[in-house]
């Protein structure tokens, strides 16, 4: 379906718009302005921008305790990167789905994590602030819960590390 003007530049208002609720603490809010993104650009064939979509609303679940929606929507980013994305979105996923990994599997949250930082520094690539600082966020509940040494050993295994 050919993209309208009009419906791509509402779909990425709404996205702006849940980027900002997010970053005040109104994750449903953001969640809705979201859900309303991903339908438009799902109907008017933008997947670039339903690819973002899918994440930051894949990143609220996380941050409102719904793994399960996340997992689903994070899944089908992954879908979409995989067939019309680029390397430069897909270290962005890894970034979210390192968070969607902290409470279950603290090992896959750093190794994700330090995957997308290597794919970064092979773009020269800088991350978004509210990427890092979600991320950031998680990373200190799994530093936390493993101990330092534990997680500079693992990041350390799968990369540079931090």
């Amino acid at each position: 379906m050919a993209k309208t003007h009009s419906a791509f530049l509402s779909a990425r208002l709404l996205n702006v718009r849940a980027h900002e609720a997010e970053a005040d603490g109104n994750h449903a809010q953001a969640d809705r302005f979201l859900a309303e993104a991903v339908e438009a650009q799902r109907a008017d064939g933008d997947e670039p921008g339903l690819i973002e979509s899918l994440k930051l609303r894949g990143a609220v679940a996380i941050e409102r305790g719904d793994r399960q929606l996340a997992a689903t929507l994070l899944l089908e980013a992954m879908d979409l990167v995989v067939l019309f994305g680029s390397r430069m979105r897909l270290t962005r996923l890894f970034e979210v789905l390192a968070c969607l990994f902290v409470d279950w599997q603290p090992e896959a949250c750093v190794r994700l994590a330090a995957a997308a930082e290597q794919l970064r520094t092979t773009l020269g690539a800088m991350p978004l602030p509210s990427d890092q600082a979600r991320l950031g966020r998680h990373l200190q509940t799994v530093r936390r819960r493993v101990g330092q040494r534990a997680y500079g050993g693992i990041w350390g295994a799968a990369g540079p590390c931090r």
